[in-house]
């Protein structure tokens, strides 16, 4: 089952709205967030952190990148209370 929905990241003073798609594969969950180009980057939940896996370079600062695993905990939250309901 696949959930899509939006992350809203403030950063800067400016707000960032990228829509993903969460869901769960082979024992691990999978959220996919385009760039501003469009281009799809591939995160893998491993224990309690994010791992990146996509073979594009990520090119994104690092505090962005920290914001959005938050968000993408908060997605994953959602994803999963919706599953056990």
């Amino acid at each position: 089952m696949e959930r899509k929905g939006t992350i809203t990241i403030d950063f800067d003073g400016r707000l960032i709205f990228i829509e993903y798609t969460l869901f769960f594969y082979a024992d691990s969950y999978y959220i996919d967030l385009p760039d501003k180009n469009g281009v799809r980057h591939r995160f893998r939940r491993t224990g309690d952190t994010w791992k990146y896996c996509s073979l594009k370079r990520l090119k994104w600062p690092k505090l962005f990148v920290e914001i959005a695993y938050r968000k993408m905990d908060e997605a994953l939250l959602e994803y999963t209370d919706h599953i056990r309901l």
